[in-house]
């Protein structure tokens, strides 16, 4: 997807991204990513992922001894629980609710892995790296709930989901919030206060510059807003 309606501040969004802010919870991030295959996804069924995800998630899941939660964020949950329809290769987990049961998801599903290979996707651990208003999972929505025995996935509510990919502020996330802004909508009342109380508190580093990037993100969606009309 282009970017668009960046006229006039395209070059301040494009600010280097700064130390991310740490939660005071710990974190984790899993990528499920496909060799060079690139679907174009759309949530056809919002009961079971597509193929080879549900497959995968289910092979998985056979393997796992306890429920487990999965928190999802990321391009994942953009197309598949907020309708976007662009080419992913990946779908980011946050968090996996049992350190012992996804220690050994991890080791059956890494990259080379016998999975890996089957289903052409795999589990990568990459902990500590998204930045999330620090309630998060008091707003998680459920996704493909008693699709699987063991495993639950959780995803992100949208104004959450914006706010996580405020530290890297790649094109990819600034095409991701407007579509979200014109879609959910957000709410920029809610997405400043969130931010404010939830997130900003516990950056590490100058906040200073996640505070002008989300400045740029209310410009770029308030410009795009006037332009097609809308409050």
């Amino acid at each position: 997807m282009p970017n668009r309606c960046l006229t006039g501040f395209a070059a301040g969004l494009l600010l280097s991204a700064c130390p991310s802010a740490q939660p005071k919870r710990s974190a984790g991030i899993c990528s499920l990513i496909f060799r060079p295959i690139v679907l174009l996804m759309s949530p056809l069924d919002a009961n079971q992922p597509p193929e080879p995800w549900h497959s995968f998630f289910t092979e998985l899941d056979a393997m796992a001894s306890e429920e487990i939660h999965l928190h999802c964020v990321g391009g994942f949950v953009v197309t598949m629980l907020y309708g976007l329809e662009r080419g992913t290769a990946d779908v980011d987990l946050f968090s996996i609710g049992s350190p012992e049961q996804g220690k050994k998801l991890l080791e059956e599903a890494q990259q080379g892995s016998e999975l890996h290979r089957e289903y052409g996707v795999y589990l990568q651990y990459v902990g500590g790296i998204a930045s999330l208003p620090i309630d998060y999972d008091e707003r998680l929505v459920e996704m493909y709930p008693n699709l699987y025995k063991h495993l639950r996935f959780f995803a992100l509510e949208a104004h959450d989901l914006a706010l996580s990919k405020l530290a890297r502020n790649g094109p990819t996330d600034r095409d991701d919030v407007l579509y979200l802004a014109r879609t959910v909508p957000l709410d920029l009342e809610i997405l400043k206060t969130r931010y404010t109380v939830e997130l900003r508190p516990y950056i590490i580093g100058r906040a200073e510059h996640h505070d002008a990037i989300l400045d740029l993100w209310l410009e770029m969606i308030e410009e795009d807003r006037t332009k097609r009309n809308l409050k």
